[in-house]
């Protein structure tokens, strides 16, 4: 007897095998020094030369926000401010995050705090000073957390869309980010 649906069976196990050998697809632990604490809920954004991390709930459940940045570069983690920080950020979790390379700067928004409330603040981290500046919202985006960020190089802004408003709506509107606090 020939049993045509056997070979339509056994073809996702093939193309599953097939696709687990992907070229590209492997992940290997790097870091051998300090790493930052457990956290969850942070974001992070690269530059050409580092990754950086910022902020976040400490532990896999529970937890409070942080504000600390860390900086990796392939195989050595470095704290670049401390959680607790003066001149840094509230402590946040949910926030949007992204390298702008014409500022030469991490751009963090929004977020959500300690006590729950969605903020619209922005925030720019030199790494040359490892200073912080903050911008509070004047007239740009409503505040929200889960937001997608990007560096936009034909503006040489950061472009930002979405998000969650503190009402848990799903938001749909589009952002740039031009520097010093200036939304477009």
């Amino acid at each position: 007897m020939n049993f045509p649906f056997a070979s339509a069976l056994a073809l996702p196990l093939v193309c599953a095998a097939a696709l687990a050998q992907a070229p590209g697809a492997h992940w290997s632990t790097t870091s051998t020094n300090t790493n930052p604490s457990q956290r969850r809920e942070n974001p992070g954004a690269a530059d050409s030369n580092y990754m950086y991390v910022f902020g976040g709930k400490s532990g896999a459940s529970g937890g409070a926000a942080m504000n600390d940045l860390w900086r990796f570069d392939g195989s050595t983690w470095t704290e670049m401010n401390t959680n607790g920080a003066a001149g840094a950020p509230p402590a946040r979790d949910k926030a949007g995050v992204t390298w702008s390379f014409s500022m030469n700067r991490l751009i963090v928004f929004g977020g959500q705090d300690a006590a729950g409330m969605v903020l619209d603040d922005v925030w720019e981290w030199d790494p040359v000073s490892n200073t912080w500046t903050g911008y509070p919202a004047v007239s740009g985006p409503s505040a929200r957390r889960f937001t997608a960020m990007t560096y936009d190089p034909t503006s040489g802004g950061v472009l930002m869309f979405g998000g969650l408003d503190a009402a848990g709506v799903h938001l749909d509107d589009s952002w740039l980010y031009v520097g010093a606090g200036v939304w477009v």
